[in-house]
């Protein structure tokens, strides 16, 4: 292998910090490339890399492991080592297809400039048409009727709606893995002792008013900001183990069905999970997660919409349940554990999609006997149902298919495109790019800045079109942090007040239609006004990175 400065920096770096995705963010380059650099190098390796790097280096394809172990091929290649020039100068396939892509848009706009008519062609009708009709999808229901009216959601008291300001507590507990609880894991003396020392009443938590937008994509910003981590792991939102288990019954069918709509596919595409990943070196950390769930409650992940999940859930399918796949043969009554034990996922099955909204989600306590999962359960899938039928209806029509295809992928490289130039830049080969790319770096990177929103326009109004609408169903969501650490995050819903005579009058009620005045008021206001969440609360100090989780928080602290 032609070696380069980032593959002996990966090298050098794992001597000292033994963290994949501290590493890859302090290089300010993919995890997945710090992986197979180190597992070249025989430094690491995982449960999951052994048996991908044994066949590996049987002779064995990345397609016949893939059929070998029943994984895909993408989770395959994440794990193999580099093969001799991998490095080399040449310029990669990625960067030769977002040059085309930025020739393609500069012509594109250059042709649009001046030109104050366009003609539309007849094969551009249908489009067109499938435009209008999503454009009545995303703002109201069939035939333009709110979803309310055709009665697909629950009664106007517990409907989804952006007009609630909630009041949400975030506590800390112990391992989700273990079952959650609030001690800690520790004795009484310990965990006396240990509130002492982290200055806590009654434990570390926060309460929080957010409005009702908010996404938990947003949410995981503000709660690394809330706790003091700085974003150096994987995360993830879950349900509660006995709402998981109510709502799929450990059923590899039932939790199928919730792919897409409320729960994550596992894709274990990390690049699209973390598309907005965009810290730089010497910005302050605080500034950067504020910008984040302040500046927009967007998520703009792929992989979390409905349409993209019923391709990977139809790869999953023909691949592991169909009679004449390969010789997993699951079936959909199969239970989740069987699943767990004949394909390897590098993510959990209950994860939470990050584009859901607050007010999609939460009831405080007080409204839970209003609704029953089972309920819940039975009117999402009719949701779910209705939006296959329009899915249906997109797909036959291929032109437009395709052209959604072909967005995302430039999207995607677009993405990756912006990524490469600053982390050429940040290494010191700025020289190199510019020869390549035949421009300054600051001009690629503003060309790329104009035409990634383009593009993910262009891709999630589509893509947003087809995702069901829920109804809020849970009281309380946790939040994971770190997985080796395993720090845990309840999330609780304590009221919700709804905004009932427009923002002008900042006229708010609580669960029980109690009108709330003076300064609790004003602060509803500020938030539903401004759209960003507002800490009323805080009992204990802020936590660390990588200490060892509460325990080894714990001996710090006494240290």
């Amino acid at each position: 292998m032609e070696t380069s400065t980032t593959y002996t920096d990966i090298v050098s770096e794992y001597a000292t910090c033994k963290s994949i995705t501290k590493i890859a963010k302090n290089l300010g380059v993919s995890e997945e490339r710090v992986r197979r650099t180190l597992i070249t190098e025989g430094l690491w390796t995982s449960r999951s890399a052994k048996p991908i790097i044994k066949l590996y280096h049987e002779g064995k394809t990345v397609p016949e492991i893939a059929e070998i172990l029943m994984i895909s091929e993408k989770t395959v290649q994440s794990y193999v080592p580099y093969s001799r020039g991998m490095y080399g100068g040449e310029r990669s396939d990625t960067a030769q297809r977002s040059g085309e892509y930025r020739e393609r848009m500069r012509k594109a706009v250059e042709g649009m400039v001046g030109n104050n008519m366009v003609h539309t062609s007849e094969d551009e009708v249908s489009g067109i048409i499938t435009k209008q009709r999503m454009d009545n999808k995303v703002h109201g229901g069939k035939d333009g009727k709110n979803p309310k009216e055709t009665g697909d959601m629950f009664d106007e008291g517990l409907s989804g709606e952006s007009r609630y300001v909630y009041q949400l507590r975030f506590e800390l507990t112990s391992s989700f893995y273990y079952g959650a609880d609030d001690r800690y894991g520790m004795t009484d003396e310990e965990r006396g002792e240990f509130l002492k020392l982290a200055k806590a009443k009654k434990g570390i938590c926060r309460t929080v008013l957010v409005p009702g937008e908010m996404s938990l994509h947003a949410m995981h910003y503000m709660i690394l900001r809330l706790f003091g981590w700085q974003n150096e792991h994987l995360h993830r939102f879950s349900l509660s183990e006995n709402t998981f288990k109510q709502l799929t019954g450990e059923e590899i069918g039932r939790w199928l069905e919730l792919c897409g709509v409320l729960l994550r596919f596992p894709t274990g595409d990390n690049t699209d999970l973390y598309w907005d990943d965009d810290y730089k070196p010497n910005q302050s950390v605080k500034t950067w997660l504020r910008s984040k769930y302040r500046k927009s409650y967007d998520q703009k992940s792929i992989s979390e919409s409905l349409l993209t999940t019923l391709s990977e859930i139809a790869d999953f399918e023909k691949r592991f349940m169909a009679p004449d796949g390969n010789r997993a043969k699951l079936k959909k009554g199969s239970t989740l554990d069987e699943l767990r034990h004949t394909v390897i996922f590098e993510e959990d099955f209950n994860t939470v999609l990050e584009r859901l909204r607050v007010c999609d989600l939460f009831l405080a306590e007080s409204e839970m006997e209003e609704i029953k999962v089972d309920s819940w359960n039975d009117r999402t899938l009719k949701s779910r149902a209705e939006s296959l039928e329009d899915i249906a209806d997109f797909v036959r029509d291929k032109k437009s298919k395709k052209e959604l295809d072909e967005a995302i992928e430039e999207l995607k490289s677009w993405r990756s495109f912006r990524s490469n130039i600053d982390s050429a830049i940040f290494y010191g080969r700025r020289a190199e790019v510019e020869k390549q790319l035949g421009q300054r770096a600051e001009e690629a990177i503003r060309e790329a800045d104009e035409a990634i929103p383009e593009w993910e326009d262009e891709v999630f109004n589509i893509l947003d079109a087809y995702n069901p609408s829920i109804a809020p169903f849970l009281n309380q969501l946790y939040y994971l942090y770190d997985f080796g650490d395993d720090w845990c995050i309840r999330i609780t819903c304590e009221k919700r007040f709804l905004r009932k005579d427009g923002l002008s009058t900042h006229r708010y009620f609580d669960n029980n239609n109690i009108e709330i005045v003076g300064d609790e008021c004003d602060r509803l206001a500020e938030v539903d006004s401004k759209k960003y969440p507002l800490c009323i609360e805080s009992d204990g100090v802020s936590l660390v990175e990588d200490p060892g989780g509460i325990y080894g928080f714990y001996e710090m602290l006494k240290t």
